[in-house]
């Protein structure tokens, strides 16, 4: 977890929490970690290049784990090769014995996670914002520091670098660079995040929470939004620079007009995508599933015969 695998990072810090007593399910849960961890034994971060170096042994492409409609949501940001992007989130009040948050956050170099944070926080925070605020702080910091490795390295950061929190309230005080009625009781220090960015150290910009990667970090999640963030942690998409953009995502598109109108209203249909800004599923998503008679009640119903002579065989 401290070298290479951010995606069980959470894990491992909720079961320590458990190691001189633990419980039945923390066993458990321990035995579901692992089970994960010997599926994906030959994962890792990776990093992708502007250019291919031919005198390197090409390697194994990555593994994509989320859906297409994962990949295509809006307003997910790009950067080049060289430039430092940031994230961070808090759960607040998390823990149901004492209210003491988790925070988690992360630091992304040519599409890999390069530091990433998760630490359940030893004070309750008086709100939602006060608990961003102090995560923004922490996040702030190791922002700095990466900083001025990469200065070191001969990679400066002529930009301030964006940090991504999705919390608005959070956003628009560090901007406001000075507390408000309702936040002067939180530490001085914390406050210090307004004069990095007076100075154009960084920006604090929200960003919306199904594309926050550091939430990851904060909680246990369902599989799709797993999946979703651990792709993007452990720089499974390459980014529009890479030479296998395309290879791996650029045939995805997010064009409902071209999708065939006749999908099944079981599933996902055009309009509805549409209008949860996924996409709809392509025929060759659900052709051969063999579920597809249990749906529609047998094979005696119309559109699942339509299907079935499309190409669709019963495994």
């Amino acid at each position: 977890m401290t070298t290479c695998r951010p995606d069980i990072a959470f894990t491992s810090v909720k079961l320590s929490q458990a190691n001189t007593c633990p419980h039945e399910h923390h066993y458990h849960g321990l035995k579901h970690a692992l089970k994960y961890l010997f599926s994906t034994q030959d994962d890792g971060i990776y990093f992708w290049r502007t250019a291919p170096r031919l005198e390197f042994k090409e390697g194994p492409l990555s593994q994509l784990n989320s859906y297409k409609q994962d990949l295509l949501l809006d307003n997910r940001s790009e950067y080049e090769a060289t430039q430092l992007d940031a994230y961070t989130d808090w759960d607040w009040a998390t823990c149901v014995k004492t209210r003491q948050p988790f925070g988690g956050s992360c630091i992304r170099l040519a599409d890999g996670t390069i530091a990433y944070k998760c630490k359940f926080q030893p004070t309750v925070a008086g709100s939602s914002t006060e608990a961003e605020f102090k995560m923004a702080y922490d996040t702030g910091k190791m922002i700095l520091f990466m900083r001025s490795v990469l200065w070191d390295l001969y990679i400066p950061q002529q930009a301030a670098t964006v940090l991504y929190e999705d919390n608005e309230a959070c956003t628009a005080m560090g901007n406001a660079q000075k507390p408000t009625t309702r936040t002067r009781h939180i530490d001085i220090k914390y406050f210090s995040i307004g004069e990095w960015i007076e100075r154009d150290l960084m920006i604090l910009d929200r960003i919306d929470t199904s594309i926050n990667m550091s939430d990851h970090l904060t909680k246990g999640l369902s599989c799709t939004l797993f999946h979703r963030h651990a792709d993007f942690l452990l720089g499974h998409v390459p980014l529009a620079y890479s030479p296998v953009y395309k290879h791996l995502v650029g045939t995805y598109t997010d064009d409902h007009e071209t999708l065939d109108q006749r999908t099944p209203l079981s599933l996902t249909t055009t309009i509805t995508a549409a209008a949860a800004r996924v996409c709809a599923l392509f025929k060759e998503d659900y052709e051969g599933n063999p579920w597809l008679p249990i749906i529609w009640h047998g094979e005696s119903n119309p559109l699942c015969t339509y299907i079935m002579d499309c190409g669709g065989v019963l495994q």
